[in-house]
């Protein structure tokens, strides 16, 4: 597991995103998040090496990849988003291409 901490930076945002949206795939979550293609790419990463999502790749073209909540991520992410309402940080909202 990887030793780096995870609390309020783009992981949670993109966990309260999937949690908000539901399964999305990588182009939709750059999006909604306004993150970098690159950083939500890493930090699904992360995100699958805690268990917290799991990803599947369409078998036909575009071959996308497809991100979505583990039972221990929706866990997480309820109450990542329950934190981060109660600090007043904004949530992410899906952006208008």
């Amino acid at each position: 597991m990887p030793r780096r901490k995870i609390l309020f930076g783009e992981e949670a945002r993109i966990l309260v995103a999937l949690l908000e949206y539901g399964k999305n795939d990588i182009t939709s979550l750059v999006r909604i998040t306004g993150f970098s293609r690159q950083a939500v790419t890493n930090n699904v990463n992360l995100l699958k090496a805690y268990g917290l999502v799991e990803d599947e790749y369409e078998r036909y073209p575009p071959n996308r990849r497809f991100v979505y909540l583990t039972e221990k991520g929706k866990k997480i992410a309820t109450l990542l988003k329950q934190v981060l309402e109660e600090i007043g940080e904004e949530l992410p909202k899906a952006q208008t291409p």
